[in-house]
């Protein structure tokens, strides 16, 4: 479901040193949190027995239908798939791929 261009191997490095630092309080900023909150929302739906996690439920979820809200949850989803931490199927199911390190 990749809407993004594809980043490369130094821009996915530099984005996921640039989250640590915002976990570690070496840069001000919220987008750390925000994209940590998200991605522990599909692990938590994931985690409930027989539950799966679909793109709609956290739009559903984050944005009361707003679709600018709509639009940040489909684009901070998309910088987690870029990233690798999750992949988002053509039926807009949310797998988990790795545990998050930042």
């Amino acid at each position: 479901m990749n809407h993004k261009a594809t980043l490369t191997e130094d821009e996915i490095i530099k984005k996921i040193e640039l989250l640590k630092k915002q976990r570690d309080g070496l840069i001000i900023g919220s987008y750390r949190s925000i994209l940590a909150d998200l991605y522990n929302n599909i692990k938590s739906v994931k985690d409930t027995i027989g539950s799966e996690c679909f793109l709609s439920m956290l739009q559903k979820k984050y944005s009361s239908n707003n679709e600018h809200q709509k639009n940040v949850v489909l684009d901070c989803c998309l910088d987690l798939e870029q990233l690798g931490y999750i992949q988002i199927e053509d039926n807009e199911r949310i797998l988990i791929k790795k545990d998050l390190d930042f």
